[in-house]
């Protein structure tokens, strides 16, 4: 076994116990970004709405019933949606992973000094984030 072979084993190795996933993360299509930024979120009361819609075209009783009494159907689907909702800006976890090669820049001030910074990113950087 030669030198570089045993090197390659023994990091191969490593990986492996450690679980290391190498491979490389895809990259989001410039127009998915520009289009989530026009979007305007969730929201439990428009997702309502959209279901009791679809509940009408199908012919399904909404709002309140014919003998007066509230229709528990559409009250559950709006307390469903609101806790489904809840549970992804509270509860979820996001991890995000950003490519080598990406822009970077930054602006800010050492005091009352303005600082710009731009480069290149040369490892695979990770973060978190929330559904807002």
């Amino acid at each position: 076994m030669n030198k570089d072979n045993s090197i390659k084993n023994i990091i191969n190795e490593l990986a492996s116990l450690l679980n290391i996933n190498t491979s490389k993360p895809q990259s989001i299509a410039p127009i998915l970004r520009l289009k989530a930024s026009k979007r305007n979120g969730l929201s439990a009361t428009v997702s309502t709405q959209n279901i009791l819609k679809k509940k009408q075209e199908l012919g399904l009783p909404t709002g309140t019933l014919p003998n007066g009494n509230p229709n528990i159907d559409d009250i559950m689907i709006k307390m469903i949606f609101e806790e489904v909702y809840r549970a992804l800006r509270e509860d979820a976890v996001n991890e995000v992973a950003i490519n080598i090669g990406g822009q970077l820049s930054a602006a800010g001030s050492a005091g009352p000094v303005p600082c710009t910074v731009t480069g290149k990113i040369i490892s695979i950087q990770t973060g978190s984030g929330t559904i807002l």
